[in-house]
């Protein structure tokens, strides 16, 4: 695939991890489409497209639309790759939600920014730590999860895939196979965690695969034991048969 600009294509990508750490959220449909276009032509189209992008709202909701594909396009860095309509609606996009600029944005001669977005009323009261959707899921990178990564090389042990980042470190992601905290109370060890890469990882929290223990990778100091693939196999067939 051609990519006239693969440093921007790195700093989307870069973008998706950082909206993972820091907002909890992941946009597996960013990284399919960074799959089959470079990363100019996919904020591009997003930018561009005549319906808000989940991910948008997503980032709204989290008060985080500074980690959003208009802010990033905006940044005197990366503004030149673009034409004044993407930049117009990349603006026109953030100050529908009264986003506030940053100095260094668009129009370094602003002076009157507009107030900071207010909160969404359903996440007021939302605890620490919780992200309020249709359920609570609670967030932690626990020293566990961080070791099965470094055991396994950041690669994702249902397809291998790793994600490099600008300074050539890679990223993955821990999955708790039988998930933390009510109802299902999972425990927080080794064989029950999963390195996978952003896009299986969604496809495992919302219930889209099963999981195979032949077919998963393993190295030696990590073993995933059956019982939690059992659990998670059987709630994705009680949740399709609903």
């Amino acid at each position: 695939m051609n990519d006239p600009y693969p440093k921007f294509t790195a700093a989307l990508r870069e973008l998706y991890v950082r909206a993972a750490h820091e907002a909890n959220y992941r946009a597996p449909y960013l990284l399919r489409m960074l799959d089959e276009m470079n990363g100019h032509d996919a904020a591009t189209n997003l930018i561009l497209s005549r319906e808000l992008p989940v991910g948008f709202t997503q980032l709204y909701e989290r008060k985080r639309l500074d980690l959003s594909i208009e802010a990033l396009v905006l940044r005197p860095k990366w503004k030149q790759l673009f034409d004044r309509n993407t930049l117009a609606a990349a603006r026109q996009r953030l100050e529908s939600v009264h986003y506030r600029f940053a100095h260094d944005d668009w129009d370094e001669k602003q002076q009157d920014a507009p107030p900071e977005s207010p909160s969404a009323a359903d996440i007021a009261d939302t605890p620490p730590g919780r992200v309020r959707t249709t359920t609570y899921r609670i967030l932690r990178d626990t020293a566990l999860a961080r070791r099965v990564k470094q055991l396994n090389n950041h690669e994702c042990q249902i397809c291998g895939h790793t994600i490099t980042l600008q300074d050539g470190s890679h990223y993955a992601e821990a999955h708790h196979i039988q998930p933390l905290g009510d109802p299902h109370h999972g425990p927080d060890i080794m064989a029950n965690i999963l390195c996978v890469c952003p896009n299986h990882h969604a496809e495992l929290d919302y219930l889209i695969i099963s999981l195979d223990f032949n077919t998963i990778t393993c190295v030696e100091g990590h073993n995933v034991e059956q019982k939690y693939l059992d659990y998670h196999n059987k709630s994705k067939t009680e949740y399709s048969e609903k």
